[in-house]
């Protein structure tokens, strides 16, 4: 049998007239909170023989099971009503509330049935993963999408509307997960915890198949712009060139770790322990030349973010400077992009740079991407 907790008045009480209301609020007001008067209430805790699995979250649907269950009305968690239960003989599925959500850790669950008896057990509550960021939001069947966000170890399942993925692989701050075949342009990213709770993102998938001409769906002719390649030790296709006056006490280092990577392994860390002011170029970071042609405009992304508040970038592109502006750089990643165009006639490549003299202050840089527009 199922019940609604929407329905409970009307199952408890409609059919009661005006005179009797005060002693239907009374019996309500126990079945709510599991209890009963000492000398009536009758625990028969030993029908319990366990849960589907030990451990839940918010939303999630947990399952008693046992014996002679079908009478359970109502299931209390953590001292909160359960907004949707199944009962049946041998087990009682029922949803954990969200808004409240039941403390973590252990937390005591009474299953409680039409008459006076009531079944007392416990299950630990753990945290649902949360997502704060998806990257890339698109991509072709097969490609990786990586979640950024907490608790992401304890994920079970990973996808795109209805659909689950193949993860790749996961810890606590990050998980990556292959594009399934049939995932749908416009749908929604998802992930089931190992509780079972479903967790929707905000974020939506854009299916390159039907969307390959937006510059996110375009191969990048950059090389190593996730500085993946090599085995961490040193920058692979990148080149250092100044580190401060224009040799100086600046560091140019493989980034590592998650609070230094976006995604991936790898990313660029710059460390440069004095501001130069407006001579951006005394801290700079080139990469290795990229095919590219007279009259085209390319499009540059980049994910960047600092130790601290306050950093300052700046992009320009060799031969025949272009320089995009000084961004701030704040500690928190934020995606830049910067648009240049190549005007001589006769250059056929182009290396991009990194300047990063104006502030003291360390830098990340992941996820470089040069498209062409």
């Amino acid at each position: 049998m199922k019940f609604n907790f929407k329905n409970i008045w009307t199952i408890t009480c409609v059919a009661v007239g005006f005179i009797v209301l005060p002693a239907c609020d009374d019996e309500h007001e126990e079945k709510l909170t599991g209890a009963a008067p000492v000398d009536q209430a009758v625990d028969v805790s030993s029908r319990i023989t366990g849960f589907d699995n030990e451990v839940t979250g918010a939303g999630a649907i947990a399952t008693v099971q046992g014996s002679s269950l079908e009478g359970v009305e109502f299931v209390m968690i953590d001292g909160l009503l359960s907004p949707d239960v199944e009962a049946q003989e041998t087990s009682v599925a029922f949803e954990v509330p969200r808004t409240p959500a039941p403390s973590l850790g252990m937390v005591d669950v009474v299953l409680i049935f039409s008459g006076p008896e009531r079944a007392y057990s416990q299950i630990e509550v753990v945290a649902n993963p949360s997502v704060s960021m998806v990257y890339p939001m698109a991509g072709f069947e097969g490609d990786e999408i990586s979640f950024i966000g907490t608790n992401l170890d304890a994920v079970a399942e990973a996808g795109i509307g209805s659909v689950a993925g193949s993860i790749v692989s996961s810890s606590a701050g990050m998980l990556t997960f292959t594009v399934p075949s049939g995932a749908t342009d416009g749908d929604n990213f998802y992930l089931i915890s190992s509780s079972g709770a479903r967790v929707e993102t905000t974020y939506a998938y854009v299916a390159c198949e039907s969307n390959g001409s937006i510059p996110a769906c375009l191969e990048e002719i950059n090389a190593n712009g996730g500085f993946e390649a090599g085995d961490g030790s040193s920058l692979v296709n990148w080149n250092i060139y100044n580190t401060g006056n224009p040799s100086g006490d600046a560091t140019v280092t493989v980034g590592s770790g998650p609070d230094e990577v976006l995604t991936g392994n790898y990313s660029m860390k710059v460390v440069n322990p004095t501001a130069y002011g407006s001579s951006q170029w005394r801290v700079q970071v080139v990469s290795d030349a990229f095919p590219t042609t007279s009259g085209k405009t390319y499009l540059v992304s980049y994910w960047v973010k600092a130790a601290s508040d306050g950093g300052s970038i700046r992009l320009s592109s060799m031969p025949n400077a272009s320089y995009q502006g000084d961004q701030t750089i704040n500690s928190s990643w934020q995606e830049v992009t910067w648009s240049f165009t190549v005007t001589e006639p006769t250059q056929t490549a182009t290396q991009l740079s990194f300047d990063m003299g104006r502030e003291a202050n360390t830098y990340f840089i992941d996820n470089v991407r040069v498209v062409e527009e």
